[in-house]
């Protein structure tokens, strides 16, 4: 099992590798949630998502990729780290190949806020 995050990290060898995670950070969206006393002690929250993609060589089938899928995004369900929470976390329901047709994609998303000031 390989893992790349938000880069451009060279796809891993179908000859060398059968599943393989991709994750991706997405921010949507930054609002004042609180007034604070003065020049940057507002409260802010920052929305966004990780996007975990899960790539399996064509043909193996889904049962470990959805296994394997389950468990990164167990990582994020229901978790909060001081000013991190995560919403939320589910599967997309619409598999697919990747663009080269080399691996089968199966995509879940956690939803996320982050609380700070600024």
């Amino acid at each position: 099992m390989l893992w790349h995050h938000n880069g451009s990290d060279a796809v891993p060898s179908r000859a060398a590798t059968q599943h393989w995670l991709h994750l991706a950070v997405e921010h949507s969206s930054e609002r004042l949630a609180a007034f604070g006393g003065g020049r940057g002690l507002h409260e802010k929250e920052l929305h966004g998502s990780v996007v975990i993609r899960v790539m399996a060589a064509r043909g193996l089938g889904e049962a470990t990729q959805l296994a394997l899928l389950d468990q990164a995004l167990g990582v994020f369900r229901s978790r909060r780290d001081g000013p991190l929470s995560f919403l939320g976390a589910s599967v997309i329901e619409m598999p697919g190949a990747s663009a080269d047709g080399a691996w089968w994609v199966r995509s879940g998303i956690a939803v996320f806020v982050y609380r700070f000031r600024g």
